[in-house]
């Protein structure tokens, strides 16, 4: 999932990425169970965007700290959530 740099998910609070698996429980992995600003371990790209990883495989060490990792052989969805929502994200409009 790539966010280019004048397309960052606009969160006045913070904006999360979840996993979770189809009983609506968040998938147990050796890493996060989310991506957030709140609390961001994620590296940004030089250009200012932000690529994040969602894979079962450790995508490389250089690369894991905006890895989400996803179950093999299970399913799972994903929830992207903004608190506090600028403009664009509230009016629908395309992020990507």
């Amino acid at each position: 999932m790539t966010f280019m740099p004048d397309k960052m998910p606009e969160a006045r609070a913070f904006f999360s990425l979840t996993m979770y698996d189809l009983n609506n429980n968040l998938i147990k992995n050796s890493k996060n169970y989310c991506i957030t600003s709140l609390n961001p371990t994620y590296e940004m790209e030089p250009d200012g965007s932000l690529i994040l990883y969602i894979q079962a495989e450790n995508p490389d060490s250089d690369k894991e700290s905006n890895w989400l990792q996803a179950p093999k052989h299970e399913g799972f969805f994903m929830v992207f959530r903004a608190y506090l929502p600028g403009k664009d994200i509230i009016n629908q409009k395309s992020l990507y």
